[in-house]
């Protein structure tokens, strides 16, 4: 019996850190892609991107009051005060801009937030609002397509390995290497990340496999900008 009631307390921690919040994005009807979506709680702050459908879903890590930011092309579109208390569905529709005439101004062209290539995704980290403050690990896992975990590392959906390269350069880390070496960055040193689903043959990718790369901005150099620690 005891040893059941244990497991049982065991259990709570997950079970209390298991809520999200997931749901569409529209404008007058239609969906809306790669939105950022940034979830305020406090001083902590989780974000997400949403898909080419509009859909997005963020894994929040307790419940509570949270401030939801809706940015599109680097403005605010959108902001309302939610209250999580578990698994939550939350469609959001974002209002047409009223077109303005305006003489007399000059207007700079500006990247898209994602972009899509013939062979990879391009998500420019240094037009996006909600990765300000990340680290690189952050920054990734914020990208579209990608996923990763401490312990496996990095991996691109549909992509049986993946390698990830910085300014070109291939990482020859282990997966917790990896993580490590990419929480040592920052973002605000990042200029881009393209996820290359399609890699040249000068990479020798075998099988179904991707790469990514890392495109820090001038004057950055590929250290350690961080400690590294091992145990067993």
């Amino acid at each position: 019996m005891k040893r059941i009631f244990l497991s049982g307390i065991l259990l709570l921690p997950a079970i209390a850190f298991s809520q999200s919040i997931t749901g569409k994005i529209t404008q007058t009807g239609h969906e809306v892609s790669y939105v950022e979506v940034i979830a305020v709680k406090g001083e902590k702050k989780q974000t997400v991107i949403s898909d080419e459908k509009g859909n997005y879903s963020l894994k929040l890590l307790e419940k509570g009051n949270y401030h939801i930011q809706l940015i599109q092309e680097g403005v605010e579109v959108f902001n309302k005060d939610i209250t999580v208390s578990g698994d939550l569905k939350q469609d959001f529709f974002i209002e047409k801009k009223k077109e303005q005439q305006i003489e007399g101004v000059s207007l700079t062209a500006r990247k898209k937030l994602i972009e899509r290539k013939a062979d990879r995704l391009v998500f420019n980290v240094a037009n996006s609002i909600a990765s300000q403050g990340m680290d690189g690990a952050d920054a990734l896992a914020t990208t579209p397509l990608v996923k990763i975990d401490d312990n496996t590392g990095v991996s691109i959906v549909g992509k049986n390995g993946v390698a990830v390269m910085v300014n070109d350069r291939i990482l020859n880390f282990s997966p917790t290497e990896l993580v490590t070496y990419l929480k040592s960055l920052r973002s605000e040193n990042i200029e881009k990340i393209e996820v290359i689903t399609s890699p040249p043959a000068k990479y020798e990718a075998q099988g179904n496999s991707g790469l990514i790369n890392i495109v820090l901005k001038k004057n950055q150099n590929l250290g350690w900008s961080g400690s590294f620690t091992t145990s067993l």
